[in-house]
């Protein structure tokens, strides 16, 4: 199967969809398969879906993430509002973890959450 190659539309302010493209054009995916499965996604923007959020968030962001610009990661917290809990946490060279995901050192990240899965989740006192 032959994968074509074209530009796709580029949405700013929805990284699924960005994501979900980019992903299958480096497997050689066909793209009309990509944009028709991942049309809900390109269709409802991020700010939509944030503002639903009703349980806790955690966003865990590297400072050297070339792939989701800290701009993304704050405005996801920013439109959390009926989050009861909206935190952002960005990893520094100083302690690591500062690349996509972690993956310079994904234990520092790893760590970090379940802490904070363990503190949000604790009964109450």
């Amino acid at each position: 199967m032959q994968s074509s190659v074209r530009v796709f539309e580029y949405f700013p302010d929805n990284y699924s969809w960005n994501m979900a493209v980019l992903m299958t054009a480096q497997v050689g995916g066909e793209m009309s398969e990509i944009e028709e499965a991942c049309r809900p996604l390109r269709d409802e923007a991020p700010s939509g879906i944030a503002e639903r959020i009703r349980c806790p968030v955690l966003v865990a962001h590297g400072a050297n993430d070339r792939q989701v610009p800290l701009e993304q990661a704050t405005t996801m917290v920013e439109r959390a509002i009926n989050s009861p809990r909206r935190d952002l946490r960005i990893f520094d060279a100083s302690e690591g973890g500062i690349e996509h995901c972690g993956v310079d050192n994904m234990s520092i990240q790893i760590d970090y959450m379940t802490d904070w899965i363990a503190e949000v989740l604790a009964p109450s006192r």
